[in-house]
């Protein structure tokens, strides 16, 4: 009898291309093994130089590397040179700070990094770990006997930290991460039970995410590491029926990154649950769609340590392999995604993909990192401005305490780290392809003393075309440029336009709303300008207001000429409005043209119904063109 998880996510795909109506129009097809080993032998090199960095470092006075670096940089040293001395150093440093008193709670724990006690993330026991089951499948035996036990010993330690920490399934990397270190670690110290705990929280996962979909969605940090830990276990989980599974995993990682692709910015687009940068879709995820043929060239994002167990899975010999279906998916045409990333209302994801532009929304707080309203234009390389496409800055809705949304300014997290950061904004939206009717609805009692409040659309400063309030702009200095509350912006990059239309904000208590085109010389570094509307501005202080509104409608659309522009300026902005507020449910409505759009908001937050012309929207746990893609069958 077949395996329920053969085959079945390449099924699903040849399903979908199968049809005419969504049929490519160009073909994709692996790359040669020949240029496969060029692209990781790029990466192997950048990483080896990344271990000699951390070495270099390691020798000047008070060195404070995190100890998942050293454990990541003992891999990488062996993989990259063989040197088992250099990797024992590594391991050895690392070994030096984790708990080894068995009478301690914290017995087998490791600090997140040397010389820092004010972080405190449990993170660092499954990101620490991560490495040591590799190492002990694979390069055990180049260690001397002696440090052979030592690593032995602190290994089995390592079991009690990883199952004191407690991890939600919901939390992807983390949980995916755990649950590889178990079963690798397990299955190298022989200890049973430790494996068969991992492949427990393997199958907890899979039945969790068939039925919610991915929750730490598309990020294009943490997909790395899903993968890094996921590409581990296909190459080394021996227990029968372990590598079909995590294959049927990576599969369904990899229709929902295919899918999501966008080739002009060769980038992982649409709405990110997490992305420590506000203005690009660019991180660790890009090595991947590297090595496997999506990106064209090399990423321009550096190579961490964690690099290491991506390494170490391509170069073996069973590693794992993208399908030609998989690779087409990104040549269609057209696409439109539609996907959950949680079972509560609003746990979705809608994400339209042309040649031209990319446009995506999703409809709930993830956290304080999340870029859920997104949009990426095409450039057009014989514009003198357009720059190249990795320069031009993602459009994105960014609310912010600081007038700073560029995500430069850091701030301390709950464990210590410091990380930029934006208020929720509770978002709810509705879309139709190219355009989004996007509500938010931002609590500024929660923050402390702040002396601004602001809903930032970040966008290009270079454009061949910029029109504001109906007049020619230009935003490559900086420059305040005001407008009346339903203003519309319109630009032109490439053969796209994106059009903006505030439709209705509100301003805390004493002031009143201000709406203004600006580029400043902090975002002008960034090639950043930003449509503001300012909900506070003045003294520091605490805020009472629980609910400061906005609507805003956006659209991309090919557009060609400055008079195509001029004219979709003019059609958003006749679009006609309404809105009401009933029981402190909050409905909004918006006709542009022939596209009615409509939703319902209750005082929390949380969807009530979500219109196209009438008909609801329905999501999908992850569908291409309205094929389901499904983990197994």
């Amino acid at each position: 009898m077949p395996s329920p998880f053969q085959n079945s996510a390449a099924h699903a795909i040849l399903i979908l291309l199968s049809c005419a109506s969504f049929a490519p129009q160009l073909s994709a097809a692996p790359l040669p093994e020949h240029d496969r080993a060029i692209r990781i032998g790029q990466l192997r090199d950048q990483l080896a130089a990344t271990v000699s960095r951390l070495e270099a470092s390691l020798k000047k006075p008070n060195p404070q590397p995190s100890t998942r670096d050293l454990t990541n940089g003992a891999l990488a040293a062996l993989i990259t040179g063989g040197q088992s001395a250099r990797a024992q150093a590594l391991l050895q440093l690392a070994f030096d700070q984790q708990n080894m008193d068995e009478k301690s709670p914290a017995y087998g724990s490791f600090p997140w990094q040397v010389g820092h006690p004010e972080i405190k993330d449990e993170n660092a026991n499954t990101f620490c770990t991560q490495a040591l089951g590799p190492i002990l499948l694979n390069h055990r035996e180049k260690f001397p006997a002696d440090f052979r036990a030592t690593l032995e010993a602190h290994a089995r330690a390592s079991f009690t930290a990883l199952r004191n920490r407690k991890v939600k399934v919901n939390y992807t990397n983390i949980f995916l991460m755990k649950t590889v270190n178990l079963i690798l670690i397990g299955e190298a110290m022989k200890d049973e039970k430790a494996a068969k705990d991992g492949y427990a929280l393997l199958d907890e996962w899979i039945d969790y995410t068939r039925k919610t979909g991915i929750h730490e969605f598309d990020s294009p940090t943490y997909y790395n590491c899903d993968l890094n830990c996921l590409y581990q276990g296909y190459v080394y989980a021996k227990a029968p029926g372990a590598r079909e599974k995590f294959k049927a995993i990576i599969d369904y990682f990899w229709m929902d990154i295919a899918g999501n692709y966008f080739a002009p910015r060769q980038a992982l687009a649409g709405p990110h649950s997490r992305n420590y940068n506000f203005i690009s879709s660019y991180a660790g995820i890009d090595w991947f769609t590297y090595i496997e043929g999506f990106r064209s060239e090399i990423p321009i994002t550096g190579v961490d340590l964690e690099k290491a167990e991506f390494v170490d899975s391509a170069l073996a010999a069973n590693s794992y392999r993208l399908d030609e279906k998989t690779l087409a998916i990104p040549t269609l045409p057209r696409r439109i995604i539609l996907s959950r990333w949680d079972d509560f209302p609003g746990g979705d994801r809608y994400h339209y993909l042309t040649p031209d532009f990319s446009i995506g929304s999703a409809s709930h707080d993830y956290n304080a990192q999340d870029k859920l309203i997104s949009i990426e234009l095409a450039p057009n390389p014989s514009a003198p401005a357009a720059g190249k496409f990795s320069d031009a800055p993602v459009i994105a809705l960014i609310p912010d305490l600081f007038d700073a949304p560029y995500g430069k300014v850091k701030t301390p997290d709950r464990s210590g780290h410091n990380k930029p950061t934006h208020p929720p904004y509770r978002p709810v939206c509705v879309q139709h392809e190219g355009v989004i009717l996007a509500t938010i609805d931002i609590d500024a009692s929660k923050p402390e003393e702040i002396p601004s409040l602001a809903t930032n659309l970040l966008i290009p400063s270079r454009a061949e075309a910029i029109i504001f309030a109906g007049k020619k702009v230009s935003l490559d200095k900086p420059i305040k440029i005001l407008g009346n509350p339903d203003a519309v912006l319109a630009m032109r990059v490439g053969q796209s336009a994106i059009l903006a239309r505030i439709l209705t904000t509100t301003a805390c208590t004493g002031q009143t709303p201000e709406l203004l085109l600006q580029s400043d010389p902090d975002g002008l570094k960034l090639q950043s300008a930003r449509l503001t509307a300012y909900h506070y501005r003045g003294d520091a202080k605490k805020l009472a207001d629980a609910h400061v509104r906005l609507a805003m409608l956006l659209q991309a659309a090919p557009c060609e000429s400055d008079e195509e522009l001029q004219k979709l300026s003019a059609a958003i902005s006749a679009a006609h409005f309404t809105q009401a507020l009933e029981r402190e449910n909050w409905h909004t409505s918006v006709k542009l043209g022939d596209l009615a759009l409509e939703l319902t908001r209750d005082k929390s937050g949380k969807p009530m119904s979500r219109t196209v012309n009438g008909k609801e929207i329905n999501f999908d746990v992850l569908s291409i063109n309205g094929a389901d893609v499904k983990i197994g069958n």
